[in-house]
């Protein structure tokens, strides 16, 4: 709410907006909304890991956080396109590390989970969406390793905005992928 308050002041004032929108979710403490948390649970009473009671009592809670990120994310873009932004906002999400539940859920195959080196540590998604970007291709995957220091960079050439002192960016940018 704050986030879309912030954006429409912008827009008030004939200005352009950054909103860097970092959420504790799915973080500990897992208190998550009834809603979210009731729904993931009938979802979880029906699924193969039903009968693993242990898991149940962290996966339920840090599922139903997941939850609410979707619907936060999908609020956030209906507001942008009601308020004729989409086109030509540019959307970047992605996480932080890997997961806390690792091989006991689903780690995508990888070794390790949070705070570990091995790629189920830190290996996150990173989607970018911007419908007048030009990009080459919708729903590209692209191989190959970044970090989230490659951000700004790859803003400040996508929106060419001109920065004096380039040596003060760490990262490069990711534009040309």
């Amino acid at each position: 709410n704050e986030s879309k308050r912030f954006i429409e002041e912008s827009i008030e004032h004939d200005k352009p907006f950054f909103a860097y929108i970092a959420t504790n979710t799915p973080h500990g403490p897992f208190y998550p909304k009834d809603e979210d948390y009731n729904t993931l649970m009938d979802l979880y009473e029906k699924s193969e890991f039903a009968d693993q009671k242990e898991l149940k009592i962290h996966l339920v809670k840090y599922l139903a956080m997941i939850r609410n990120i979707d619907t936060n994310i999908g609020e956030l873009y209906d507001f942008l396109d009601k308020k004729g932004l989409l086109n030509d906002t540019i959307i970047i999400f992605l996480t932080d590390n890997g997961s806390i539940m690792g091989q006991s859920y689903f780690n995508a195959g990888m070794r390790g989970m949070k705070t570990e080196l091995w790629e189920g540590g830190h290996r996150v998604p990173l989607f970018i969406k911007w419908k007048n970007g030009n990009f080459k291709k919708v729903g590209k995957e692209i191989e190959g390793l970044c970090r989230v220091t490659d951000i700004v960079p790859t803003l400040v050439e996508l929106c060419g905005l001109k920065i004096t002192n380039k040596s003060s960016l760490k990262g490069i940018s990711l534009a040309s992928i």
